[in-house]
């Protein structure tokens, strides 16, 4: 069926909606911040397609990012691990 929206239930219970608005404040990392920004707004009511828009992503980003945060929790909002060669700058260095 072409142009239905997915029946999703974005709504988040309590302690994940702390949880999420906790990370969206306080999380070393920008992409965390931003993509719990991205559920929180979703728990608001705002359509994927919105969000997506709002955080100039696309819409299947948006989707996969809150499977990925449905599965895991907050923990899969942080970027994956990249492959290949380690960098040679140290933390104290950036």
């Amino acid at each position: 069926m072409v142009g239905m929206s997915r029946q999703i239930n974005f709504t988040l219970k309590l302690d994940e909606l702390l949880a999420v608005e906790e990370a969206m404040h306080h999380a070393p990392q920008a992409e965390v911040r931003q993509r719990a920004t991205a559920i929180r707004m979703l728990h608001l009511g705002h359509k994927p397609e919105a969000v997506a828009e709002l955080l100039a992503v696309a819409p299947n980003t948006v989707w996969n990012r809150h499977r990925r945060y449905r599965a895991d929790g907050l923990a899969r909002l942080a970027n994956e691990p990249k492959s290949g060669r380690p960098a040679k700058v140290v933390a104290t260095y950036v």
